[in-house]
């Protein structure tokens, strides 16, 4: 099962929203998931798509929405991007170019002591899943590092300056 959120047409996008793994493998925050976290949603559930988890003052709302699927690896998440707008576009962009991943929109978090800073989180309600460029579990976005090492380095010099450019697009839109 692939880690990164995935552009695979149409709109739509797929990928890991909560990952299951351990004390060795945690997000930014030292937390993790595990198979017994409670997740407060069913197995396809529908959640509404949001961008950064609404804190971007240049894009709030509800974006598209997705379906929650549990697997072996973490709960899966397929939604539809509505791309209604130029910044929806971008955000479609950003994620074909593997500069955002997904992150899980909770009303209430449980976490239990773990090993050494490590905390597994035991209940986590979903309230939305969030496209953002800073997803707190790393193996939620690809990093250019990552394509580099599968691809030449003429592509990452080209993507970086794809981004650069998106970059650029967003405080462009920003100052309108």
């Amino acid at each position: 099962v692939p880690l990164a959120i995935k552009a695979v047409g149409g709109g739509r996008v797929e990928g890991l929203l909560c990952r299951y793994s351990g004390p060795m493998s945690t997000d930014a925050a030292h937390d993790y998931f595990t198979k017994s976290t409670d997740f407060g949603v069913r197995n396809g559930a529908e959640l509404p798509l949001l961008w950064h988890h609404n804190l971007d003052v240049h894009k709030r709302g509800v974006i598209g929405k997705g379906v929650v699927t549990y697997t072996d690896a973490g709960l899966w998440f397929a939604a539809w991007l509505d791309a209604r707008d130029e910044y929806e576009k971008l955000i479609l962009k950003m994620i074909e170019l593997g500069k955002a991943g997904y992150s899980g929109g909770a009303s209430a978090i449980a976490r239990l002591a773990s090993v050494g800073k490590s905390r597994m989180i035991t209940k986590f309600t979903l309230v939305e899943g969030s496209i953002t460029p800073v997803p707190a579990d790393p193996a939620n976005v690809v990093s250019l590092k990552a394509m580099a090492d599968k691809t030449d380095k003429q592509r990452a010099a080209r993507i970086r300056r794809e981004l650069d450019i998106l970059e650029e697009d967003i405080e462009d839109d920003a100052r309108r």
